[in-house]
């Protein structure tokens, strides 16, 4: 099952890189569209399992808010992915009218619609584009995952730390 799994991920990889360079060109043109602040990207043939995987990758390669989508018969589904520091949600929600159904966080989600509605959809993503905008941040926000007591910022806390190496 081991090996099964391994050669399934080798074929989904191998999707990826050929739908990548499928994509490329139409990613770019989308992207000059929406004011270099979007990409919207997908259609027939594009397999529903590798969208996720695509508009990662396209969003960290452009540094913009990635949307592929695939159309199969009279539905489209897609998948977004958002840069560090802004919020896809609300865009998403712009676009609720549109979707059958759509869900997610911050960063990451899906969506369904009509495949008729695909034209429409991606005018009023750059309707979104010039009204609300879409704004990156230059700089990567600070994460922190907890706050500490200044009591506890002891020598003891750096054994702790070396407990849990790799981090």
């Amino acid at each position: 099952l081991a090996d099964e799994i391994l050669s399934l991920n080798k074929q989904r990889k191998k999707l990826g890189e050929e739908y990548w360079d499928k994509l490329h060109h139409s990613a770019k043109e989308s992207m000059e569209s929406y004011s270099s602040s979007l990409l919207c990207t997908g259609g027939k043939g594009v397999p529903r399992g590798i969208t996720g995987i695509l508009a990662a990758r396209f969003s960290n390669y452009y540094n913009v808010p990635s949307i592929i989508y695939s159309i199969m018969d009279d539905k489209a589904v897609g998948s977004v992915r958002s840069v560090r520091n802004y919020s896809i949600m609300p865009l998403l929600d712009y676009c609720r009218d549109f979707f059958i159904d759509y869900g997610g966080h911050d960063f990451a989600g899906g969506f369904s619609l009509k495949a008729d509605d695909i034209d429409s959809f991606r005018k009023h993503l750059l309707k979104f584009t010039e009204e609300e905008g879409i704004e990156i941040p230059d700089k990567p926000a600070i994460e922190i995952d907890a706050e500490l007591p200044e009591g506890y910022l002891t020598e003891a806390i750096l054994d702790v730390a070396e407990k849990l190496v790799p981090y």
